[in-house]
């Protein structure tokens, strides 16, 4: 098995374990309170920004244990009873596992995107699990998960020593000004994130709709890192959206079509973050954050403004793919052949 590769499937039982403890939290503690969409939005807010400051901090310290200092957090905030103090461990340890995982999923891996995508697709897994589970009181699930992660995470610590850069990546322009690209590649990530809102759903009826749904999606997103060391990253993320938007304007009505869609469009997660690293090989956790800070500015409109028709739906869908398309076409690099 390749360089990283078994890090980025421990960190995807890692990420897994944590989206079900965070989902079976937020939705078990606050899902039928009347300010909920205050508290899901507060959620995506103190979940994702500070990665940035975190990621930042895991660059200059790499040895720095933000891994289990978060999944601890998480676990405290599962046995809490006082659930705003509460709501804050979860947030805020959220934050640092994630920094962790993108730690020892960039650094040391001969600049392969596999290790980094496996591990962002395997939350997608926990988020509709923990959503399920937080229906019922066996809190004892999300509490032995964290336990485990926490156990996996010192594992692969005391296993390999990072150097805290993440060398090796080549995927992006890098004749382009720093600051435009870093927009640029923000920018794509945003509107991404908005755009898997603004998908039309209408067959998503049942909670097994929804687990295949999101299971489709953490596939695109481990397939998009593996794809990416085979034909290149450039061309699997404009193949994969140009081949997902059919499926996913038609596929309002079809199950089949549009998770198709949805299992290619989210192939591009691992790209945007790898072509960060590119231009930034030394600062692998402050690139996670401008992705996470880029989700976050992304999602937020979406609570609040949606196309409210199926034409409004295939038309906003279609314009910002179109956007991000062109995006990767000027700021990736061409792919040469791949001997990753």
């Amino acid at each position: 098995m390749k360089r990283g590769t078994v890090r980025g499937i421990l960190y995807a039982l890692v990420h897994f374990s944590l989206e079900i403890a965070c989902f079976y939290f937020i939705f078990n503690r606050f899902g039928t309170s009347q300010f909920w969409v205050l508290f899901a939005l507060l959620y995506d807010c103190l979940a994702f920004v500070p990665q940035g400051i975190f990621g930042v901090l895991q660059d200059r310290f790499p040895r720095l244990d933000l891994g289990s200092c978060g999944a601890v957090m998480v676990i405290t905030a599962l046995i809490l009873p006082f659930d705003i103090i509460g709501f804050v461990f979860i947030c805020i340890g959220n934050a640092l596992v994630h920094i962790s995982g993108a730690h020892y999923t960039l650094c040391d891996v001969d600049g392969r995107l596999a290790p980094s995508g496996i591990f962002v697709g395997g939350g997608s897994f926990g988020v509709i699990i923990g959503q399920l589970l937080s229906r019922t009181e066996l809190v004892i699930v999300p509490l032995v998960l964290m336990t485990v992660s926490v156990i996996i995470i010192c594992l692969i610590r005391r296993s390999v020593s990072v150097s805290g850069r993440a060398d090796g990546f080549d995927i992006a322009d890098k004749n382009m000004p720093i600051w435009i690209f870093i927009l640029l590649m923000f920018t794509a990530v945003a509107v991404r994130a908005y755009i898997g809102y603004a998908i039309p759903i209408a067959w998503k009826s049942s909670a097994l709709d929804s687990v295949i749904l999101f299971f489709v999606m953490g596939i695109g997103k481990m397939l998009g890192g593996v794809f990416s060391d085979i034909i290149g990253a450039k061309r699997t993320a404009i193949f994969s959206l140009i081949l997902s938007l059919p499926f996913m304007l038609f596929g309002n009505s079809n199950m089949l079509i549009s998770v198709i869609g949805v299992g290619l469009f989210s192939m591009t997660m691992a790209i945007t973050l790898g072509a960060l690293v590119s231009r930034l090989p030394e600062s692998p956790g402050a690139c996670f954050g401008i992705t996470t800070i880029g989700l976050f500015i992304g999602t937020a409109p979406a609570f609040f403004i949606l196309p409210k028709t199926l034409l409004a739906h295939q038309v906003t869908v279609t314009l910002l793919t179109v956007t991000v398309i062109i995006i990767f076409i000027f700021s990736l690099k061409g792919d040469r052949k791949n001997d990753k």
